[in-house]
């Protein structure tokens, strides 16, 4: 979404506490427009500055650890507009961490609350995204993955699914003189820097995504345990072609490209690489994000 670019070209196929980082030969949006006044307010470590998401705002706003409530960067953001004459060269980028589970509400099931959560991200937004319009910005809206609740083994979870519960995510401009209008075409987050450039690119044929990592018991056969085990897709508008390593290649409706052409596309793409330093990824084998060498003990149990 910052880069253009997907998770095997940037380099970062994990969240910064996986040990992942941008390559540094990869520009972010901010770094591509240095004479834009820039600014990012965060809401949880994971979008943080490590991992160099921050490289190229003039300010960024995160906290050190763990998660804060939305209300504290849509505050930071207000404050940040009122301090800044409207320009046409401006980048802001705030981000909330509702709805994410452990969803907090009143209602009696995940779903309710999740529903909960839905609806306070949009009333938190709503006065926001009025002053944006006002000044006439080119403002985008769009969730970095969906969720699992009811649909599949494992619930309240992402990292472990590639199913269109957690890659079919909304994606929304809005930019003055645009008349309203519904794209039925593929689109992808990577085209986030073209959208709000005011671009209009063409809808893809299919798009490539990956699921964040194998555990068996919510992915039944994945293979390895962790990070290189993840699921691999082709999605198209009818269909999809996805490959799961132990299990290979399965087809679901009818997928953009044959299975051989799939096949070809999939092999074409770098291997999961280890991340981080060895202690970096010592913890990450105990934590069963990476699968242990033989004889070592299994990881244990671990919470999404």
């Amino acid at each position: 979404m910052l880069t253009g670019r997907m998770p095997w070209e940037h380099g970062m196929e994990a969240n910064n506490h996986h040990g992942y980082s941008l390559s540094p030969a990869v520009q972010t949006l901010a770094e591509a427009h240095p004479d834009w006044d820039s600014a990012a307010f965060v809401s949880a470590y994971p979008a943080g500055p490590n991992g160099g998401l921050s490289r190229g705002f003039r300010r960024f706003d995160a906290p050190e650890s763990g998660e804060r409530p939305g209300e504290a960067a849509v505050a930071g953001a207000t404050d940040w507009l009122g301090a800044h004459a409207p320009t046409e060269g401006g980048l802001l980028w705030v981000h909330l961490y509702e709805p994410h589970g452990p969803y907090v509400g009143e209602g009696q099931t995940d779903p309710e609350r999740y529903a909960e959560e839905v609806r306070r991200a949009d009333a938190l937004l709503e006065p926001l995204i009025q002053a944006l319009r006002a000044r006439g910005a080119t403002i985008v809206v769009a969730a970095d993955h969906g969720e699992v609740l009811l649909e599949e083994t494992c619930g309240r979870q992402h990292e472990r699914s590639a199913s269109e519960a957690v890659l079919r995510v909304p994606l929304l401009r809005w930019a003055p003189g645009r008349a309203p209008r519904v794209d039925d075409g593929l689109r992808s987050l990577a085209d986030v820097p073209a959208l709000l450039a005011g671009e209009d690119p063409p809808p893809r044929p299919y798009i490539i995504a990956e699921s964040g990592l194998c555990e068996p018991a919510c992915a039944p056969g994945c293979s390895p345990p962790g990070l290189q085990g993840r699921d691999r897709v082709i999605i198209g508008p009818a269909g999809r072609v996805r490959s799961r390593p132990g299990l290979g290649l399965a087809v679901e409706g009818a997928p953009p490209v044959g299975v051989e052409a799939a096949a070809a596309l999939l092999a074409d793409l770098p291997p999961v690489p280890t991340p981080g330093s060895p202690e970096e990824a010592e913890a990450l084998r105990l934590l069963g994000y990476t699968p242990s060498p033989a004889g070592a003990g299994a990881a244990p149990d671990k919470a999404d």
